[in-house]
């Protein structure tokens, strides 16, 4: 398993979003450059809670039963 902050958008913008997500891809890092990710994240991130949380599974070999699902949560 690995675990991923990540920052979705430009690192300085107000509106970008941090986030942390859990995988068991180790694929998972070439997409790494559509998102800024490790230390800069987590120094954004810094003790608050306000982060979104994430699961990334492969869980299936299969290629045809690989599925991307997003739960946004709405308060």
């Amino acid at each position: 398993m690995y675990v991923v902050p990540y920052i979705m958008g430009p690192v300085n913008s107000p509106i970008s979003k941090t986030g942390v997500e859990v995988t068991d891809s180790l694929t998972l890092s070439p997409y790494a450059h559509h998102v800024a990710y490790g230390q800069v994240a987590l120094d954004r991130i810094g003790s608050s809670s306000d982060f979104v949380p994430g699961l990334h599974s492969i869980g299936d070999l299969d290629p045809m039963r690989r599925y991307i699902a997003h739960f946004p949560r709405k308060d």
